[in-house]
């Protein structure tokens, strides 16, 4: 790969590029910091046209996120994992990125390179035209961060509908969650149930009851939870 073809490829910021390519190039010198890279991954590489990285960068993001946000995982949890692994890309991205984009312009100067059996210094538009920047790509990038952003609000909101009127068991008050949400229990079989209606309420206490069979008669036991104030419960 010839510094010419390189340049080429590379087309704009190529007093910041080119410079630091080199110093990428032989093993054991160090990268040099990417702020853009660090502050904006994934619109960086679509900015390179580096498409395959953006998806793949994009997909570690926010697919845990996605799958989080649809069992109704904890807010705290989705959270930190968002920072933890948005953090971490950065971080990959601001030391190495020079570096990947430097393997990334070599292997498609070489890939033309054998395509045309050695391109000459007439051909520096074919690489401009597989290097280069796209604006295109940072649109279609931020286009793709707006849908998912809806696709992760309307997930929100179903969970958060489709939680009212839960039923917990467990075996205590420390263990909820833990016996699967059933009609039937074994007679002395102890167990913890938790109901959550999110009903708005206008009376100063509400009944709620557990209702069981013995030999095909009904008990009902009932329990009263004072509220100071009307709520959601």
């Amino acid at each position: 790969m010839l510094d010419h073809q390189l340049k080429a490829f590379v087309t704009k910021n190529q007093h910041y590029y080119l410079p630091k390519s080199k110093r990428t190039e032989p093993y054991g010198r160090k990268s040099v910091f990417n702020l853009t890279a660090f502050f904006l991954t994934i619109y960086w590489l679509a900015y390179r046209r580096m498409y395959a990285q953006a998806f793949i960068v994009f997909g570690i993001t926010v697919i845990p996120i996605t799958i989080l946000t649809s069992i109704n995982a904890p807010q705290w949890l989705v959270t930190i994992e968002s920072l933890l692994v948005s953090l971490s890309i950065a971080i990959v991205y601001g030391v190495l990125g020079n570096r990947f984009y430097y393997n990334h312009a070599k292997k498609k100067i070489e890939r033309l390179n054998i395509q045309a059996d050695h391109l000459s210094s007439d051909d520096e538009a074919a690489i401009a035209g597989s290097g280069g920047t796209s604006a295109a790509g940072v649109v279609a990038m931020a286009g793709l961060a707006f849908i998912y952003l809806i696709v992760v609000t309307v997930l929100t909101i179903f969970s958060f509908f489709n939680s009212i009127g839960s039923i917990e068991f467990g075996e205590d008050v420390n263990n909820r969650g833990d016996l699967a949400v059933q009609e039937r229990f074994e007679q002395e079989e102890p167990f913890f149930y938790g109901a959550d209606f999110a009903e708005f309420v206008e009376n100063d206490f509400v009944q709620n009851s557990v209702i069981y069979v013995v030999t095909g008669e009904e008990v009902m036991f009932w329990e009263e939870y004072i509220e100071e104030d009307s709520g959601y419960l």
